[in-house]
């Protein structure tokens, strides 16, 4: 595979390659690597738009796919980049519902799957909308997806959210920003309980997650594209809570642990079907989109080699884990390194079973799905009632 050209500017390019690795660096490679200036081909970019496609769905097809509701705000957060903003979904619990009362209220931050190419929001809104329904605050991210954008734009993307939700004096844009809308959406009624933050992810999106929860210090945080550098430490955004975090709900859906392992090269469970041609030929055209190849073995890409004191303290997580999965394995082997991560496993399921409309899959995948997210929702409630 042809190396990725540099684009930065002349004499920055050494020191770029240097630190990008650290959020500051990291921050400034993915900056560098926007929208036409990507050295990507145009199969990559034309068969990745084709697959964005849905994310251009009318809010309106939510009544359809989330009858009972809420609806979410769609609000354009402030990142860390002057004059960039992250579109986040936001489902406001609705007057009166749930396990939880009063103005102040859990949040959960939620990332939706796709590999890093593809996806959004809306996929997520059953589930976000059944937090609401509880009494929680459900924020799904519309992070940056490849091939305009590299590793780590995602990462970034999410820990300015994170950063925003904790940021319970509203000292930054960011957490202004976020408190100020959520107590307009909400007609003042509801605003954050910044004690009680959790996440969930689906897939890549459980990718994001983890990694939100993990601080990699100076000694790991280095890769292929960095032999021999300190790059200094990369926390976790929820080190930066104002307000004592005792408990975070992580909730893992099928999470990719181990970039390492290109989609057409994992194991096959057992009773899986064979990779087709055109999937496998789709996977080798988008395999290094988001992800170049020097970086598929750093800690962020590959999270299931990160040991137990990288983990925030408060973590309490759980991994759904379908049978017919080929990312089973990676968890399997990350959980039993952790020790102390509750499972859920899910027989005769394939990748992805709980993202799937009602009205697509059959009766008996209907089933497990409505077991499966209700399972999720009562482990948040009472990870969150603990706390």
């Amino acid at each position: 595979m042809a190396k990725h050209k540099d684009h930065t500017e002349p004499g920055k390019g050494e020191s770029e390659r240097q630190d990008i690795t650290t959020v500051a660096g990291a921050n400034r490679a993915a900056l560098h690597k926007q929208g036409l200036y990507k050295p990507k081909g145009w199969i990559t970019h034309g068969l990745t738009s084709l697959m964005q496609l849905p994310n251009a769905t009318p809010l309106a097809v939510l009544r359809w796919t989330t009858p009972e509701g809420p609806m979410p705000h769609i609000l354009n957060l402030p990142s860390r980049d002057e004059g960039r903003h992250i579109k986040i979904y936001v489902w406001i619990p609705p007057p009166g519902s749930g396990s939880f009362t009063g103005t102040r209220r859990p949040c959960l931050v939620d990332f939706h799957g796709g590999g890093f190419t593809m996806g959004g929001p809306l996929e997520q809104a059953p589930w976000c909308a059944a937090l609401a329904r509880a009494g929680i605050i459900a924020i799904s991210v519309h992070y940056r997806l490849g091939p305009t954008w590299e590793f780590p734009a995602a990462l970034l993307d999410a820990e300015d959210v994170i950063n925003a939700i904790l940021d319970v004096e509203g000292n930054t844009e960011p957490g202004k920003f976020i408190r100020r809308e959520v107590l307009r959406c909400s007609k003042g009624r509801t605003e954050f309980d910044e004690s009680k933050v959790g996440i969930s992810g689906f897939s890549s999106g459980g990718n994001i997650a983890l990694n939100m929860l993990l601080s990699i210090p100076a000694h790991l945080n280095t890769s292929k594209a960095d032999e021999g550098g300190n790059d200094g430490d990369w926390p976790s955004p929820f080190l930066n809570a104002q307000s004592p975090l005792r408990t975070i709900p992580a909730l893992l859906f099928f999470p990719s642990l181990d970039a390492r392992q290109a989609p057409f090269d994992r194991k096959r469970p057992e009773g899986m079907a064979p990779q087709g041609e055109v999937s496998k030929w789709i996977g080798k055209t988008l395999l290094n989109a988001y992800l170049p190849q020097e970086f598929v073995s750093h800690l962020r890409a590959t999270m299931k080699h990160a040991t137990l004191d990288c983990m925030h303290p408060a973590t309490r997580a759980l991994l759904i884990l379908p049978q017919i999965d080929t990312l089973s394995e990676q968890s399997e082997v990350w959980q039993d390194s952790m020790g102390h991560v509750r499972v859920h496993r899910i027989e005769k399921m394939s990748h992805g079973f709980t993202t799937f409309p009602d009205s697509f899959i059959d009766e008996k995948t209907r089933a497990a799905k409505k077991l499966v997210m209700d399972q999720a929702l009562l482990y948040v409630i009472e990870m969150f009632k603990s706390s």
